[in-house]
């Protein structure tokens, strides 16, 4: 069984036990949340604290300096984040949560561990419903 086997699973049972709760409805996206929260929050705990690192904080450097003097306006650090965030949510799916909230924890920039969060929190919806697992709220 796969990681993402193993965080359906997770979801699959909070939904069941949910269920048994009556007049509770709630929404499958919210269940989602919550677990892939949890496996975040597990992942955290007795982490060390990582030192900060200059990934995506830093000042532009001298080529980035060069290309912006130069009115090249072709970098993208928005687009370099969500790339990294997409790769960080595969390998959330195959390696583990620990491992992709261990990589994104290097990066020194907390914001990446909130938006890891929501954006594999879209994909496994994403993954579910098109697994037919879940109807979609759309």
């Amino acid at each position: 069984m796969d990681e993402f086997d193993k965080l359906v699973n997770r979801f699959e049972a909070r939904r069941h036990d949910l269920e048994k709760v009556p007049g509770e409805k709630t929404p499958e996206k919210e269940i989602l949340k919550e677990v892939i929260k949890e496996e975040i929050d597990k992942a955290m705990v007795n982490m060390p604290e990582q030192p900060s690192s200059d990934f995506y904080t830093s000042p532009p450097s001298d080529t980035q300096a060069t290309n912006i003097d130069n009115n090249q306006t072709d970098i993208n650090p928005d687009s370099e984040i969500e790339q990294f965030l997409d790769e960080l949510c595969d390998v959330a799916v195959s390696k583990g949560v620990v491992v992709s909230v261990t990589l994104a924890r290097k990066s020194g920039n907390p914001y990446l561990i909130d938006a890891l969060h929501d954006k594999l929190v879209g994909k496994l919806y994403q993954e579910l419903v098109a697994q037919g697992k879940i109807k979609s709220m759309n």
